[in-house]
């Protein structure tokens, strides 16, 4: 496998605009993304989504280089919105990880 490095982590949010307005008031963080289920904010070099717990699991993602690199069978893999490739797993302890690979357009 190649070596993984961290994309994003993924907290729970019971308001997705009170905690993008906590993030940016107190942590200077930068909006990237938002919709109605989840946000994508930006802290210094740190990326972090603020989601709704039932929509989607709080976890932590890892950006991997191919999709030989996703610990489980190709047909496992599924597609974001923005034709990221991801898969979602546990660790021993059962926490979420999800594995995902960013497709370019060139």
């Amino acid at each position: 496998m190649s070596s993984a490095k961290i994309d994003h982590i993924a907290v729970k949010s019971s308001n997705i605009d009170k905690s993008i307005f906590w993030y940016c008031e107190n942590l200077d963080a930068e909006l990237l993304y938002k919709d109605s289920t989840w946000a994508m904010i930006k802290c210094g070099e740190i990326k972090i989504a603020l989601v709704k717990g039932d929509l989607h699991p709080p976890h932590i993602a890892f950006r991997v280089d191919s999709e030989s690199d996703f610990p489980c069978k190709h047909s496992e893999i599924k597609e974001h919105r923005d034709k990221s490739r991801y898969h979602y797993g546990k660790d021993p302890d059962g926490n979420s990880i999800e594995w995902v690979l960013y497709i370019s357009s060139e």
